[in-house]
């Protein structure tokens, strides 16, 4: 049985997670950086025009064409989702695939990703109205469902309480990794929009500007490539954090 690593114990390594994700990236950064812009990037610049548009027109939940891209964008991010994964999995099991087999095997998986996707934002967004903790809770213990789903086969219910079990022991470190994700897109979201000043107009003219479109188009992106790469490093390493784990788990899955 070929084994990516012995399982070992200890607190999930933030820094080790952080390096992986960036290696990664680094092997294959024209497919992952490539998909993630044009599945990612091009339609937050698409959904930003559909919010201009609906602005225009009175009310944002009032639009149908908005609320028909939102679904849009979330299927789209579902087979993302799907492909980045594949991708970096056959990485860490020192298989890589190319654009065309991960796209192909992303077919397969999409639409469960879809479902569990919704349901988590259904989970994460009732929890925060309850006073926001309760949906970082959430957030925390359903990170893995998508990875899990992907690799170990389980049901749309049954990844949710098997994401729980892996995060088990591991959670204000994962809490962590999420406030370093969020504080540093944050600050390269806000590096994209100017002070309104500088463009001599108001804020308005700035959030819908041509500019930060293409600026929000490329953040948006990186966004989407670090986290999906991420997941499914944070994944694997709490595999070995739990029993270990072998690359044959990975065969089969492009």
């Amino acid at each position: 049985m070929t084994t990516v690593e012995d399982s070992y114990s200890g607190p999930l390594n933030i820094g080790r997670v952080i390096q992986q994700t960036f290696a990664i990236i680094g092997r294959r950064p024209v497919i992952i950086l490539g998909l993630a812009f044009v599945l990612a990037g091009i339609p937050s610049a698409a959904h930003l025009y559909l919010t201009e548009h609906a602005l225009s027109r009175g009310l944002v939940l009032l639009s149908g064409g908005y609320w028909f891209g939102t679904l849009v964008s979330m299927f789209i991010s579902a087979f993302l989702e799907a492909a980045l994964l594949l991708v970096a999995f056959g990485e860490i099991a020192g298989r890589p695939i190319g654009v065309n087999a991960a796209l192909a095997s992303a077919l397969k998986f999409f639409l469960p990703l879809f479902a569990v996707n919704f349901l988590s934002v259904l989970g994460i967004i009732a929890g925060c109205i309850l006073l926001v903790v309760p949906g970082i809770i959430l957030a925390v213990l359903w990170c893995v469902a998508g990875p899990t789903l992907v690799v170990e086969r389980c049901s749309i219910t049954e990844v949710f309480g098997r994401s729980v079990r892996l995060t088990h022991g591991h959670r204000w470190s994962i809490f962590g990794l999420f406030v370093i994700y969020v504080v540093a897109f944050a600050i390269l979201e806000s590096a994209a929009m100017p002070f309104p000043a500088m463009w001599g107009g108001g804020l308005e003219d700035i959030i819908f500007s041509p500019a930060r479109a293409i600026g929000g188009a490329i953040i948006s992106a990186l966004a989407a490539g670090v986290g999906g790469v991420g997941v499914a490093v944070l994944y694997t390493e709490l595999r070995r954090l739990n029993g270990g784990w072998s690359t044959d788990q990975l065969s089969g899955l492009a």
